[in-house]
């Protein structure tokens, strides 16, 4: 149980740091079009 726990906060950030990569990503180019 302590494992899954420990899954679940790795994904947890694992997907934050994602969805922060995609947002530098997206302004980055809507940047480059403006």
């Amino acid at each position: 149980s302590l494992s899954l726990v420990f899954r679940a906060e790795h994904f947890a950030l694992f997907d934050e740091h994602v969805l922060g990569k995609l947002l530098i990503d997206a302004t980055a180019q809507i940047g480059d079009a403006t």
